[in-house]
């Protein structure tokens, strides 16, 4: 909102509120070439020119007494606004003196007359306390605040709790002689009033005056929103967490903890009490299909909730019985080696085919030895030993067998 300048000079006015200008942001107020009367309803005025608010410290403004003087408003006196002690005196009006209080007599119930001496109380801003700065209680709860307002005049003093969501609200005045107190009692505290501000205002005709506290409510964590599996850049499980402190978050993978890798991690964020991010998935397979459960703790308790995620089909559904799990993942064991048996039968020709030609080899072989021995030369003799272990090189080997 923009300041602006509002111009009511000229106007014949002789009062003005300070009500009709809380809402605004002035930069300047123009107020001259008016004759207000001296009383507590224009001392604002007097106050906005003393500490140079809305330009008026440069403006030249009057004010006329009951005995039709005419005195600018920086030396207007203002005492006992709302008390009235010069009321029907002359020279007098409400409130206002323009010269010390005189020692006035009057009679007490004897009948005789004593000295009574009016001390000179400016009128001013009201004054305001509270009872905390601060104010932290866990839901449901009951607490009480206090504030105080003071002033001449007495100020009316309220809490602004028009948006507050605790049940059974209620405030109790207390007035004393100087004093205005109201005690703000708040009955069976939600977290939905978590960082509201109360606020307590003090006005009086001369202007008004407020303080705040902040109320901090505690509470266990809830799950607000667990979202089922979403495949933006990874896929996402979206959740929304709150509570108050901040609850720590961590997951269940099918009821185990899960712990973070470069394929499953967490990503959120803060804002105010409210965690809200993803648990992300790289590439995930079906061996991570599964429940999983969101874990929130904080001092005050914890809150949980579980949801399917489903990310692949298995690759063999129908040979799903020879898959074991081992941990957090699923493994199937090594296919088995399949051997292809000869019949017996062929093993046993072979072995006598083997024999046999052992058998002619050695006879060829001892029939050669017996002829060189001889000198009977052939001169087939050393073609048949050759012949003989070419035979053998070339014949089938049984498995048992070893030359």
């Amino acid at each position: 909102m923009e300041k602006s300048i509002l111009d009511l000079s000229g106007n014949r006015l002789t009062t003005l509120s300070w009500q009709l200008f809380q809402t605004l942001r002035l930069f300047e107020l123009r107020l001259e070439r008016n004759l207000f009367n001296c009383s507590c309803d224009i001392r604002w005025i007097q106050l906005w020119q003393e500490k140079s608010e809305a330009n008026l410290q440069y403006q030249d403004l009057y004010c006329m007494t009951m005995d039709a003087a005419i005195i600018t408003l920086k030396e207007m006196n203002i005492t006992q606004c709302g008390k009235d002690p010069w009321a029907g005196h002359e020279g007098g009006q409400e409130g206002f003196l323009s010269k010390p209080a005189p020692q006035v007599q009057e009679p007490d119930v004897a009948g005789s007359y004593h000295v009574v001496e009016y001390k000179e109380v400016e009128a001013d801003l009201p004054e305001i306390s509270v009872s905390h700065v601060n104010l932290t209680v866990r839901e449901g709860e009951n607490a009480v605040i206090t504030c105080n307002g003071s002033g001449s005049p007495l100020p009316d003093v309220d809490w602004t709790v028009a948006e507050l969501h605790s049940i059974n609200t209620h405030q109790t005045n207390l007035n004393w002689t100087n004093v205005h107190a109201i005690n703000l009692t708040l009955v069976n505290v939600t977290s939905e009033d978590n960082g509201f501000l109360l606020t307590c205002i003090a006005e009086n005709v001369v202007g008004m005056s407020n303080a705040s506290v902040l109320l901090t409510v505690y509470y266990p964590p809830r799950i607000l929103t667990l979202e089922e599996p979403v495949l933006h850049m990874d896929h996402c499980i979206a959740f929304a967490v709150h509570g108050n402190p901040a609850p720590t978050l961590h997951w269940l993978h099918n009821g185990q903890v899960l712990r973070e890798t470069e394929i499953i991690r967490m990503e959120f964020y803060q804002q105010g009490e409210v965690s809200e991010g993803c648990l992300l998935f790289n590439k995930p397979t079906h061996y991570n299909n599964g429940n999983y459960t969101i874990v929130a703790t904080n001092q005050l308790g914890s809150a949980n909730q579980t949801i399917k995620g489903h990310f692949l089909e298995k690759p063999f559904p129908e040979s799903t019985d020879s898959f074991v799990s081992i941990g957090d993942y699923e493994v199937s064991p090594t296919p088995p080696i399949t051997v292809t048996h000869k019949p017996e039968e062929d093993t046993f020709g072979v072995s006598i085919a083997v024999g046999l030609a052992a058998f002619a080899c050695v006879l060829l072989v001892v029939l050669f030895i017996m002829i060189n021995k001889y000198g009977r030369r052939s001169k087939f003799g050393m073609k048949d030993a050759e012949h003989c272990v070419l035979v053998l090189d070339m014949l089938p080997k049984a498995p048992h067998e070893s030359f």
